[in-house]
């Protein structure tokens, strides 16, 4: 006899695992891992399919799938993992239950928006968000970094106005978390300002991007800086560009 306890503490050990090696690409190691620790939860310890170890092994068997170049069975895996934490919630309503789909729609969401699949991924992070507000309370890091998510999807698609209305209420409340979420207000308040110059209002664009960048600073967030510089000097040449095609004679007669 196996207790909960232990199960859930080996099939820890085997998510930190499978995380090191798939940072170090050994994408390989990972799945024979990933088999040889099912078929024993599978076979000897008999898991039902809607147990919570089971879902998050084949949540992690699509990570692998996914980093290995083999999409169709990672989207497939993923769509599965889906359902079957869909109906885990359904039969339990437990605490456990709620945080696996919202990991599983969250990282879902993030593998679809890799792969252009941006009504998927927009459906996912919509429902997590929804589902982080009911269980954890509308105020909480985990919605802010959702969110987040969320913006980026329709940022991604050209759905500007959702995108802004998204990241606005993100920055609000991660404004009222404070030092909890800083990183995160980091790259919304970035993102925010890059929809805004993207609708044209260049000014409002600016005084977001103006924002990310002195927290960045104080921060000491060499990366962050980096890249929000990049892009307000970006900005900059393009404006300058502009300015002097205005300025010339064509711009007298016509």
């Amino acid at each position: 006899f196996v207790s909960r306890e232990r199960l859930e503490f080996a099939a820890h050990l085997v998510d930190m695992t499978i995380t090191c090696l798939l940072e170090l690409e050994a994408t390989r190691e990972a799945e024979n891992l990933l088999k040889g620790y099912m078929t024993f939860t599978g076979t000897v310890l008999k898991l039902e399919t809607l147990d919570v170890v089971t879902i998050g092994l084949a949540l992690q068997m699509s990570e692998v799938a996914a980093q290995a170049g083999r999409h169709e069975e990672a989207t497939i895996g993923y769509e599965m993992c889906l359902q079957l934490a869909a109906e885990r919630c359904h039969t339990s309503k437990s605490t456990e239950s709620h945080a696996l789909m919202g990991v599983t729609l969250q990282k879902s969401g993030r593998y679809f928006l890799t792969r252009h699949l941006y009504s998927e991924a927009i459906k996912c992070f919509s429902t997590a968000v929804d589902l982080a507000k009911d269980v954890l309370g509308p105020k909480h890091a985990d919605v802010v970094g959702l969110l987040n998510d969320l913006s980026t999807a329709y940022d991604a698609t050209g759905q500007y106005t959702d995108g802004i209305r998204v990241a606005r209420e993100a920055v609000q409340i991660a404004e009222e978390l404070g030092e909890e979420v800083e990183e995160e207000r980091v790259a919304l308040l970035h993102n925010l300002g890059l929809m805004l110059i993207h609708t044209g209002d260049q000014a409002a664009g600016r005084v977001e991007m103006e924002k990310a960048l002195k927290l960045a600073k104080d921060r000491a967030d060499d990366f962050s800086i980096d890249c929000i510089q990049q892009n307000l000097n970006k900005i900059n040449s393009e404006e300058k560009k502009k300015s002097k095609k205005s300025s010339g004679w064509g711009s007298i007669f016509g």
